[in-house]
């Protein structure tokens, strides 16, 4: 049932929010990438037949281009999947978000990914989460991202073990 107020809670916390989340994913910007990236390959090999390089040209058969065209294709459909369930996802978990308190258990810095272990309690059960998004410095600094700290986590009302927290992806300076 999506009425008005469920609606309400998406819009309250912006779609400006709902891109955050999806853009600090691990897996979102490579996956995308690699689906633009294969269309861009495809449309070049399709409209001129070749690839301009700075030291000439990168010349396409007409199989070239078919077997171009079917990896194009198998690309969007596994990639544009995994990011159209993505996107489904987590707008599913922010239209049915409920704020409530959690805490931060752990924080690790690995090379490519800042990792927040937290846990929290709703209705009276005890949950243990992990947030995982791509390193950045802000994340580091974060003065409510350390262990100890109480956090807002963003809890989906119907099931509870998939959960956001809000300060990992509220904008900051840095």
């Amino acid at each position: 049932m999506k009425g008005p107020l469920v609606r309400r809670r998406l819009l309250d916390l912006g779609l400006g929010f709902l891109w955050r989340v999806l853009w600090l994913e691990r897996f979102f910007l490579p996956v995308l990438l690699w689906v633009l990236g294969s269309w861009a390959l495809a449309l070049t090999a399709t409209l001129w037949g070749y690839i301009p390089l700075y030291i000439g040209r990168l010349v396409f058969s007409p199989q070239d281009v078919r077997h171009i065209l079917l990896t194009t294709a198998l690309v969007t459909l596994f990639g544009g999947g995994y990011l159209l369930r993505r996107v489904l996802s987590v707008r599913s978990l922010l239209d049915h978000a409920v704020p409530i308190s959690g805490r931060v258990s752990r924080v690790a810095r690995r090379p490519l990914a800042f990792q927040v272990e937290y846990f929290f309690t709703y209705q009276h059960q005890s949950y243990t989460a992990t947030a995982t998004v791509r390193r950045h410095r802000v994340y580091e600094r974060h003065p409510a991202l350390r262990p100890g700290h109480t956090v807002t986590v963003l809890v989906h009302q119907f099931d509870p073990s998939r959960s956001l927290l809000r300060e990992l992806y509220e904008p900051l300076e840095g």
